[in-house]
């Protein structure tokens, strides 16, 4: 796209792009079939197991993030997904971001969900029916 229709382009433009940052590389790739599945409005799906290599990737302007809260189960010097989405906000402050995760102490998601303006999908066997549900509700808004 080039720099005149990035400017006058509306908002709430969507890209069709969606992130994954997961360090299991297994279920990152289960998500990423699902959303390719799904969803036809999404284009491209990128990979990412750890969330400082998605930092220089905001540019591409993608619709939603979603994020392992626990991301140095691998990768012990990564940071953690509470420290990635306040990077990713302070990049890309509009941008949707859901947390995937089997976090379970309310705290940490009540910080995630109103502090940072995040939606929260516990890792369980209903997990992507609620992801479903969510990206069904983002493209169609």
């Amino acid at each position: 796209m080039s720099f005149l229709k990035k400017l006058f382009a509306p908002k709430n433009q969507k890209t069709g792009i969606v992130f994954i940052i997961e360090d299991n590389a297994t279920y990152s790739k289960t998500v990423e079939a699902f959303i390719k599945a799904n969803f036809s409005e999404v284009k491209n799906v990128r990979i990412f197991p750890v969330g400082e290599t998605c930092l220089p990737e905001l540019d591409k302007n993608p619709d939603i993030i979603i994020v392992d809260y626990l991301l140095n189960s691998k990768y012990f010097d990564a940071e953690s997904g509470l420290e990635i989405i306040k990077k990713i906000r302070s990049q890309s402050p509009n941008v949707s971001i859901v947390v995937l995760s089997s976090q379970q102490e309310i705290d940490v998601v009540t910080q995630l969900v109103k502090t940072y303006n995040c939606n929260y999908i516990k890792k369980d066997d209903q997990a992507f029916d609620k992801m479903k549900e969510m990206i069904n509700t983002f493209y169609k808004s």
